[in-house]
Parts: structure tokens; sequence; C-alpha cells
């Protein structure tokens, strides 16, 4: 059912509890939020919690930012961690993402190569079809 709710400030919504919460947890049962400006502009919010029962959306490199994407835990009160959407990418666990032995990548570096990347099984389908055609058949 669409309901109608104005606001005004910051666009965060905090709760009772001091978190920031955003969009489709804010009101229940919401599946979709559509903004509508003062000047009548409308555009479908796309930040969020991830759906626990939905393919994820595409991993970009702003996944440690509540606000550039569906990237908040379903669950918990968090965003992902470079784990668990380097595991959206189809990195296997064990993956390294040391740029060399006994050193850690930065923060910005980490995300940049896990956003970047192309999913790790959609690359090995497009190589496969590139180079024997008809393979999957």
């Amino acid at each position: 059912a669409e309901r109608d709710y104005e606001a005004v400030g910051s666009g965060f919504i905090i709760d009772a509890d001091g978190w920031v919460v955003t969009n489709n947890h804010v009101i229940d049962g919401a599946d979709e939020i559509t903004i509508t400006l003062q000047d009548g502009t409308t555009y479908d919010a796309v930040y969020g919690r991830l759906h626990p029962d939905r393919p994820a959306p595409t991993i970009t490199t702003g996944f440690m930012t509540p606000g550039r994407g569906r990237y908040i835990h379903p669950y918990e009160r968090r965003v992902i961690t470079a784990r668990e959407a380097a595991r959206l990418q189809g990195f296997p666990d064990d993956y390294d993402f040391q740029p060399r032995p006994g050193t850690e990548p930065s923060k910005a570096k980490l995300t940049k190569w896990i956003g970047d990347a192309v999913p790790m099984p959609l690359g090995y389908a497009a190589t496969m079809a590139a180079l024997a055609p008809g393979w999957n058949n």
C-alpha cells in the first residue's frame, strides 16, 4: 500500500537507539521507496540493506559506505565487510588480498580491487564463451 510521509532535514533517519537507518527498513514492509522533491521531481531510493533472500546488487567501490548503494548488512547494523563483498563477487574465502607478503592493503585499494573486479564466475563464463564457443552446451 502506498503511504505518504513528509520529512525535512538531512535525509537521515535516526532510530531511538541512535542508529542511522535508511530507506527500506525505515518503513515496515516497504520494498521500494520513492522520494518526491518539492518541485515534483521523483527518484527511487537505491541505498539500504541487502535483501537476505534475493541476489545481491552490483558491488562497486562504494560498498563500505551506506549511502552509495544497498550495502548494509541484511541483519546487523553495519555495512558489509570487504570479505563479505569479495564473497559476493565470487572470490573464495581464502583469497589473499595482500599486495606483498606480510602487508595489508589500504581500505581504498581493497575497496577498489573488490569493487572494480569482474565477478569471478562471470569472468570465467565470459572467457570460456570467447575461447571455446559451445563449451557449456
